[in-house]
């Protein structure tokens, strides 16, 4: 479990200082969400980056869901469930959007677990489903979950702080001009990953990330100048064979360039995976890969393969 495993350690104490945060309100109050931020990363920002995929920053007018939840149990209060709230400028600090989607604590002073996700999704019975298969916006599949900075909260402590961390993986590639090859013929080159989990769905409320059975095709989002490329994909943790395949821009209608992932090859939750390909003429050599932190992605009540 993550975000649950803390917050069902019921309390009446500031978590930080151990003030007393019982309460003296005899009013509900609205949340405010003043402090939210993304894991830090030490993935360099590719060109590709169409979001905090790899900045690690919220863009502006971002939006995530935000459940109210009885303190240590998964019981959703009062109808608090995926509500839309946004953030105007990109700083951290997050609104309803609309009068509709304010949370409210408890004019009693009890206290309450509040959970966030991202991207905000119209959900079915609480699930969200997911599909890889199209990364022209990989912001609308980086999916995140907020942890917050106290177990519980009550109508006398509204501000929460949330850290959020992306529960997907990352395959970051750069490519390079071997002998005979100029940096502009790189411009057009199309990456497609074969063979990969492309569906799924994901529980927010439990942190839950469920892997279809199903395997297919994932074209990457390539950058203009054809240097880097990048693609969202499922945490796996089973033997399969995947395969990259390249189609230079200099080449593409001619036989594509294949590099084979070993088929015991983990793409573990939060991390980034990153290859460096050099390009010729008649082949590609794979001269450089490493693992990074993408952002730690926590612990989730289970990654599950059906």
């Amino acid at each position: 479990m993550s975000l649950l495993a803390p917050l069902f350690m019921s309390c009446n104490k500031d978590e930080a200082g151990g003030e007393d945060t019982s309460s003296t309100v005899s009013q509900p109050v609205a949340i405010q969400l003043t402090g939210l931020t993304i894991k830090e990363s030490t993935v360099e920002a590719l060109e590709t980056a169409t979001s905090r995929v790899s900045s690690n920053k919220w863009d502006a007018n971002d939006r995530i869901g935000v459940f109210m939840l009885h303190d240590g149990t998964y019981n959703i209060v009062d109808g608090n469930v995926n509500k839309v709230y946004f953030t105007e400028t990109g700083d951290g600090k997050f609104s309803p959007e609309g009068n509709d989607n304010t949370i409210y604590l408890p004019a009693d002073g009890s206290f309450m677990d509040i959970l966030a996700y991202y991207p905000y999704k119209e959900l079915t019975d609480n699930i969200m489903n997911i599909d890889l298969s199209d990364q022209s916006d990989q912001s609308a599949l980086d999916i995140m979950r907020g942890t917050p900075s106290r177990a519980a909260y009550n109508n006398a402590a509204p501000d929460i702080d949330m850290t959020f961390r992306h529960k997907m993986s990352q395959i970051g590639l750069t490519f390079q001009a071997g002998d005979g090859i100029e940096e502009n013929e790189l411009v057009g080159t199309k990456v497609i990953l074969q063979g990969i989990r492309t569906t799924g769905t994901y529980d927010p409320v439990r942190d839950k990330l469920t892997i279809g059975d199903a395997t297919g095709n994932i074209e990457f989002f390539v950058a203009e100048d054809g240097k880097s490329s990048s693609g969202v994909i499922m945490p796996e943790n089973f033997k399969a064979q995947r395969s990259l395949v390249v189609y230079p821009g200099y080449n593409l209608n001619g036989t594509p360039f294949t590099f084979n992932i070993s088929d015991g090859h983990e793409f573990l939750q939060g991390r980034s995976y990153n290859y460096t390909v050099t390009l010729y003429r008649d082949r590609l050599e794979v001269v450089d890969t490493s693992v990074t932190d993408w952002v730690d992605g926590g612990t989730t009540e289970g990654v599950i393969i059906n």
